[in-house]
């Protein structure tokens, strides 16, 4: 089911649409489609995008096109990526934020880019790898 969490938020330089989906959203093919084949995605995030029964994922559109995604299953956030002319306006951030509401504990893997969104979200370092860094939230009691 699509589920918009919000009319319309305003990053630093553009206001975009957020909505929550699955793959048994209305629409969902249409608007992830170009995700899940997008190179820049696969090449930024490192692993390709499924449509998972179990992952709920978080998206800003602007003008029927996803400019960000965010996704959460069973624990783990994943498919972390802003197209670049969007990034550093907080778009992921506000993103994680929404996959976070409610969730006490969650772990994930992120590139250098995006670990510092996964610190001020309230993720630590677990471990170091050559190209990732795997990380958890546990929300304060």
């Amino acid at each position: 089911m699509q589920q918009p969490i919000g009319q319309s938020h305003i990053g630093k330089k553009s206001m975009y649409e957020v909505l929550s989906l699955n793959r048994s959203s209305a629409h969902f093919y249409e608007l992830m489609g170009p995700v899940f084949g997008n190179r820049d995605f696969e090449k930024q995030v490192g692993i390709h995008c499924y449509d998972d029964p179990r992952k709920e994922f978080f998206v800003a559109i602007i003008n029927r096109r996803v400019i960000a995604v965010c996704s959460f299953n069973k624990g783990t956030i994943s498919d972390c990526f802003t197209e670049p002319q969007y990034r550093r306006q907080g778009i992921l951030t506000f993103l994680l934020n929404m996959a976070l509401r409610g969730v006490s504990r969650a772990k994930a893997t992120c590139t250098q880019a995006s670990r510092g969104v996964f610190e001020q979200a309230g993720f630590v370092t677990v471990k170091n790898l050559k190209n990732y860094t795997m990380m958890e939230y546990k929300k304060d009691a």
